[in-house]
């Protein structure tokens, strides 16, 4: 391509070529951290389960045991919902950018003469 001129299928398809490979790095990254947010779905009903026992078998250690979950499910609230505000301002900072484009590829073609 650097021989080559730069044109509109040259653009294209560079947009297109980028678009897949992110479009395609979201969705494997959507679907890691879902399984992740399932791990730990089923990790805190488990503990939910547990919880009663180690109170009953080590109540010395059942307050400390508790208190360090506690903090790391609130990490990982925090972590999860530090990572959807970001999504949520990306996917508008996409659909910004998407609507702009728009605009100019209609301004584009309504100025180009055909003959």
């Amino acid at each position: 391509m650097l021989g080559n001129k730069l044109n509109k299928q040259h653009i294209v398809k560079a947009f297109h070529n980028t678009r897949n490979f992110l479009g395609s790095a979201y969705d494997h990254g959507k679907n890691i951290l879902g399984s992740i947010d399932n791990g730990i779905k089923i990790a805190k009903h488990a503990y939910g389960v547990i919880s009663p026992l180690l109170d009953k078998y080590a109540s010395n250690h059942s307050h400390s045991i508790n208190k360090s979950v506690m903090n790391a499910v609130k990490g990982y609230d925090d972590i999860k919902h530090k990572v959807l505000e970001n999504h949520d301002n990306l996917y508008n900072d996409y659909n910004h950018i998407r609507h702009k484009l728009l605009k100019i590829n209609r301004k584009l073609f309504l100025n180009v003469k055909i003959t």
